[in-house]
């Protein structure tokens, strides 16, 4: 595990509120869904039970025996007038229950009592008039709840049930399977190019494997444009010799008879093709390592540059540097101060300069030109590659100052552009000396 990373917990509080309201959501519905279902499932038998019950409490006003129910409270109403809210029973329910009690006998009035507080589903009123006081009417009650003691906690066991495995569905659902969902929709089957992120979403689980998915996506990303400007700057760097190369030999071809240009040419000739079979070995190295080779050691600077110096005889360049031993990587440095005296060749004016300085634990080398050096200070900023088919474009885009950059990261530097005390650009590389 990486140092100073986030440790992983799983579940956490805010999954166990998630949960909470996914079963509690799931439990309301759940409870509702049964307390209206499970009475008209069963309807037959809800029916005969309230008719049992007003029945059984008919008699016990009329004074007969009901066997093993007689301990049973009855709910009375008192009064000639009917129970207040009540209403005259009707539909399929009502008439079922007025030919069952009166087949026990009962006559009287059945009226229906909506729903309310004490009774969710409402009940039933049976006039019941007692041959001892018979100018008294009275009325018994009965419901589904207390016609069916069992009822009422059936539907709250069914919905505890129902709702905690409905909302546990319901919460892996939303935290889970449509994250996982989104996850693969994101996720190309053939990855090309950038790779986009994907949702960090989910129950703790989920959001940790999205994070990390999300790192590794993220470096391979880095990994893709660092070897993508990798190979964008070799092929910058193959162009300068091949130019040079070019160019001697079309002065070669000029004056074929001369022993003396040939003498001068296959000096310059052998460097140039030297460089090119350096930057080949170099693009050999990076393609089976996948990444920039950076190998540094202990070099003479005085010494590196000296060679840097010798691959332009055509040019002149003032050597200023004196001997010091630095750790770097020789491929690098010299590819760094070539694309540098290019760009000083090619937008500058001579005389150029190539010195070196130690500044404390570290080195500064120092590329300098005569030319006109930058029009504003806004344009001491790193310039960046932008995207471009065009070779023309490519070749002012900046590649070889991406390529210094880049060198100087590799060595835990940095490149500063300032002006210029000859008058034009002054590019320096700040390198640590150990």
């Amino acid at each position: 595990m990486v140092a100073g990373a986030k440790r992983f917990r799983g579940f956490t509080l805010g999954d166990s509120l998630r949960l909470l309201v996914c079963v509690g959501c799931a439990w309301a519905g759940s409870f509702t869904l049964l307390s209206l279902g499970m009475p008209q499932l069963l309807q037959t038998t809800t029916t005969q039970a309230i008719s049992l019950s007003l029945a059984r409490q008919a008699l016990q006003l009329e004074g007969k025996q009901t066997g093993k129910h007689e301990d049973r409270p009855i709910r009375l109403w008192a009064a000639v007038n009917p129970p207040p809210q009540s209403q005259p029973a009707t539909g399929q329910q009502a008439d079922a229950l007025r030919r069952t009690l009166q087949d026990a006998g009962l006559n009287g009035d059945l009226r229906r009592d909506p729903p309310s507080q004490g009774s969710w589903l409402g009940g039933y009123w049976l006039a019941v008039q007692r041959s001892s006081t018979a100018s008294r009417q009275l009325w018994v009650y009965a419901s589904p709840g207390t016609a069916l003691p069992w009822l009422w906690p059936a539907i709250r066991l069914g919905s505890l049930l129902l709702g905690g495995s409905s909302g546990v569905a319901l919460f892996l659902q939303w935290q889970l399977q449509r994250p996982i969902q989104q996850l693969l929709k994101q996720l190309p089957a053939i990855p090309s190019g950038e790779l986009e992120l994907v949702p960090e979403a989910g129950m703790g689980a989920m959001r940790e494997l999205s994070i990390r998915i999300n790192r590794v996506l993220e470096q391979l990303n880095q990994q893709h444009e660092s070897r993508r400007r990798f190979l964008q700057g070799l092929a910058h760097d193959l162009g300068s010799p091949l130019t040079r190369l070019s160019m001697r030999v079309e002065r070669l071809e000029d004056h074929p008879a001369d022993p003396t240009a040939w003498d001068e040419a296959l000096p310059q000739l052998r460097v140039e093709i030297d460089r090119l079979i350096s930057l080949t070995h170099l693009l050999q190295e990076a393609a089976g390592e996948q990444t920039e080779p950076f190998r540094p050691r202990l070099s003479a600077l005085d010494e590196l540059c000296e060679r840097v110096v010798a691959s332009y005889p055509q040019q002149p360049i003032e050597l200023a540097v004196p001997r010091l031993l630095v750790r770097l990587d020789q491929a690098l440095i010299e590819r760094a101060l070539q694309n540098l005296i290019d760009n000083a060749i090619r937008y500058g004016r001579a005389p150029l300069r190539l010195a070196a300085q130690q500044q404390r634990a570290s080195v500064v080398l120092m590329v300098e030109d005569s030319g006109p050096g930058l029009s504003s200070a806004n344009l001491l900023g790193m310039p960046r590659i932008p995207p471009a088919n065009d070779r023309q474009q490519r070749n002012r885009s900046g590649v070889g100052l991406s390529i210094v950059e880049r060198c100087c990261q590799l060595h835990g530097g940095r490149l500063a552009l300032n002006r210029s005390g000859l008058g034009g650009l002054q590019a320096e590389l700040h390198l640590p000396q150990s």
